[in-house]
């Protein structure tokens, strides 16, 4: 009779009919059994291409919430990504580590790596990521994000995101990249419009000329255009 039990409200809005009953019901049985507790979910994404289901990342956070729920602990937060794609143009095509310098406000722990692909598309080729302190140009973070073909990885909105070993990051300056190849069915993008995390301010697109991962020094403009980039992204938790 003391055995504890997490139960996870129920978060398929949109596609069950009778979500809200079963939640009610899933919170009167806590109400009338101390040893039930229950925890929200419905902030945490739905898989893409099976919205029944939680994607990667919100898995993983669903396991650390009933642990946490158990515990008694705070609640871990869903997982924030760095970009939201607002806008894009896709008329570049060489051999480039491509990506964007930016600045936090805050500590953030880096949990996941992504790749720009456009909405829906899959990624046919893995492609190696990299975070850099853009003071020192000291190499932070790097990790590929495997293809379809490769690994499982997780896709929101324009980005297949791969779990990493958590990285933490003090606030300053860095710079992100990967590498994208001539010719290759996996195109970055450019002429972008985004919109930044909590604690994140972009600073310019940065690019560098070659077949390997390399500290993207070029700013800015690119070509005749003065276009930025949109390649590389990620997913955090603040502190």
């Amino acid at each position: 009779a003391a055995l504890p039990v997490a139960v996870g409200l129920i978060a398929c809005d949109g596609l069950c009919v009778y979500v809200d009953t079963v939640r009610a019901a899933q919170e009167a049985v806590a109400a009338a059994d101390p040893a039930v507790i229950t925890f929200e979910t419905r902030d945490l994404p739905r898989n893409y291409f099976d919205p029944w289901h939680y994607d990667g990342p919100a898995n993983r956070v669903l396991g650390q919430r009933f642990a946490q729920a158990l515990m008694g602990a705070p609640l871990e937060p869903a997982l924030t990504p760095a970009l939201k794609v607002d806008g894009y143009a896709m008329d570049f095509d060489g051999s480039y580590t491509v990506g964007w310098t930016f600045t936090l406000d805050r500590a953030i722990t880096v949990t996941d790596l992504g790749a720009f692909t456009p909405p829906g598309s899959f990624l046919w080729t893995d492609t190696e990521v990299g975070i850099w302190d853009a003071d020192t140009e000291a190499l932070l973070v790097r990790d590929d994000v495997p293809s379809r073909y490769q690994a499982p990885a997780s896709y929101r909105e324009g980005f297949w995101y791969a779990a990493i070993d958590p990285v933490s990051l003090p606030p300053g300056r860095y710079a992100i990249g990967l590498v994208a190849w001539q010719g290759d069915v996996d195109r970055y993008a450019n002429a972008c419009t985004v919109t930044a995390g909590a604690g994140l301010t972009l600073e310019a697109g940065a690019y560098h000329e070659g077949y390997w991962l390399a500290y993207p020094e070029q700013r800015g403009a690119f070509e005749d255009g003065g276009v930025s980039f949109l390649g590389p992204s990620f997913l955090y938790v603040e502190g």
